[in-house]
């Protein structure tokens, strides 16, 4: 886990995740409110930094599901377990502060998307997903530069042949999995409601495009050899949902250039 944060940042240890939702978080309602005044007040910008802080606590119980392959029984569960371990979640909060954690459990981070708050959560968590995607494109082309010494690669985990070889393939499959799970296309749509997200776009575009010009087919290959959670088909139908969300951004980059 070392490695993969020094690689990655540390929105990938499930210990810092929530601490940098937050900083999302954070950067989506000044961003927000610089584009519209008072969109948000203080008592919502409250509330979606709460929702932040708790939306991942069940992950202690339940373990980690990757996105793509949490089904809604699933976040049904997430949500029973917020509810169910409150008292060792949020063991000394006061009952004042509670209200605001309740209304971000069971409001906010499982509500209905239509709504402003859901809604605006959903965005600050795309864009974490893909600035982790970005993230990985970055480091892979770090890792492919001739140029990169010895030192750093020791400081990532990547010190021999081999293990350099299974790094580089693995951020290959995060790109490609993210990209391709509907982030982009989802972020395109979210921009006509939440500014930010678009402007987050704009600002990863560069790289956002080159991770997905980069994805080679044979990437896909893992579902079909690899991948314990793969169903029947997975690589197929992951190789489609990828070329819909490239056939997606590379239109509306074009149109927004």
């Amino acid at each position: 886990m070392r490695h993969w944060e020094r690689l990655l940042g540390p929105d990938v240890n499930n210990l810092r995740h929530m601490r940098q939702t937050i900083d999302v978080a954070l950067w989506f309602v000044q961003n927000e409110n610089a584009i519209e005044p008072n969109k948000f007040s203080a008592q919502e910008i409250t509330q979606l930094y709460v929702t932040a802080a708790l939306h991942d606590q069940a992950e202690a119980i339940m373990g980690d599901i990757p996105r793509g392959r949490k089904s809604r029984r699933q976040r049904k569960l997430e949500q029973e377990v917020l509810r169910g371990y409150e008292s060792e979640f949020v063991p000394h909060m006061q009952s004042s502060e509670k209200y605001f954690y309740r209304v971000g459990r069971d409001d906010i981070a499982f509500g209905n998307t239509q709504q402003k708050l859901p809604g605006a959560f959903r965005v600050v968590e795309l864009i974490g997903f893909m600035q982790n995607a970005a993230a990985a494109v970055r480091r892979h082309e770090q890792l492919s530069s001739a140029s990169l010494s010895y030192p750093k690669r020791v400081f990532m985990g990547v010190q021999d042949k081999q293990m350099h070889t299974a790094v580089k393939t693995s951020l290959e499959r995060l790109a490609a999995e993210v990209f391709g799970s509907g982030v982009i296309g989802e972020l395109i749509r979210a921009g006509e409601r939440f500014p930010s997200a678009h402007v987050s776009l704009h600002r990863h575009a560069h790289i956002i495009s080159l991770g997905m010009t980069r994805v080679q087919l044979q990437t896909f290959d893992w579902y079909e050899t690899e991948d314990p959670g793969a169903t029947k088909g997975e690589k197929s139908k992951r190789l489609h949902d990828f070329s819909e969300q490239k056939r997606i951004w590379d239109q509306w980059r074009s149109a927004n250039s």
